[in-house]
């Protein structure tokens, strides 16, 4: 159980401190990302459905089932543990991904994002269980 806080948590903060640092003179960059988020301030359509959402589905079924995988076949944990900790992995990059684009690329936190991710999830907890 030790083990598996551990991985998570440096899971975790491994993916909060992922970022870029850009040097001050970078006035181009600056001018960009302020125009960028000026735009994106009145909010993105956030539809439901689409190939976004699509794309959150799948990838946090594979990472979910990934880790589960690997957490039974390679490391040798048993079913019900390793079914935890792909969740866990699925749940912390779910979160993780938005918290950068929070913080980046589309300015906003989408919950509609995090809804597809938890479905992707149990999908990825049910049927890659293997």
């Amino acid at each position: 159980m030790f083990r598996l806080l551990l991985i998570i948590f440096v899971l975790i903060i491994s993916c909060l401190s992922f970022g870029q640092e850009f040097e001050k003179g970078d006035l181009e960059f600056h001018k960009n990302l302020e125009k960028s988020i000026n735009t994106r301030l009145l909010r993105p359509s956030d539809n439901w459905t689409g190939r976004d959402k699509a794309k959150h589905f799948l990838a946090s079924m594979i990472i979910t089932g990934g880790s589960m995988w690997v957490a039974k076949n390679k490391w040798g944990i048993n079913a019900g543990s390793s079914r935890n900790f792909g969740m866990s992995v699925g749940v912390s990059a779910a979160f993780a991904k938005e918290i950068l684009d929070k913080n980046g690329r589309t300015a906003h936190f989408s919950w509609r994002d995090i809804a597809a991710d938890f479905l992707g999830i149990i999908a990825g907890g049910i049927l890659l269980s293997w």
